[in-house]
């Protein structure tokens, strides 16, 4: 890990008497609890900053962090706990007309939210034979190149 190219990360979430609500980042497995700040390489500190987001403009797609670090002209100004906790990350009232649900376009259609069921499709047999050990088709278990 090169410990000379480094960038602080500051928690930037606040309660209500001003103290610092730790943040929980984990990084390889590990939880790394960030209380005020801490130094991270560049890579690491990206995603991490990257998955504090909490709200993004709806018309501009810029989102704001609940990380912040100084050197990548983020801000590092204190936000309460209530701001960083909304319904949606992108607040609707904010998106164009043409965005909104019940909105006709040229066609006559109007928009509507539409759930979307995806089951995941089993490529794997519900049953199989499985021969028993005595049988043709069972072979002694092995692992790698020596089977």
């Amino acid at each position: 890990m090169d410990f000379a190219n480094q960038v602080v990360v500051v928690n930037r979430v606040r309660d209500k008497e001003g103290n610092p609500v730790p943040y929980d980042a984990w990084i390889g497995g590990q939880v790394l609890v960030i209380k005020e700040s801490v130094s991270l390489p560049p890579g690491i500190a990206r995603i991490v900053v990257h998955n504090s987001m909490y709200k993004m403009d709806g018309v501009s797609y810029m989102g704001k962090y609940k990380l912040g670090v100084a050197e990548w002209g983020m801000e590092i100004g204190p936000v309460s706990v209530t701001e960083v906790h909304p319904l949606e990350l992108i607040e609707r009232e904010t998106l164009t007309p043409d965005r909104q649900f019940g909105f006709v376009n040229k066609d006559g259609k109007q928009l509507k939210s539409v759930v979307i069921n995806n089951p995941i499709r089993r490529h794997d047999p519900i049953a199989s034979n499985i021969p028993s050990p005595r049988e043709d088709g069972a072979h002694p278990a092995g692992f790698g190149e020596n089977q």
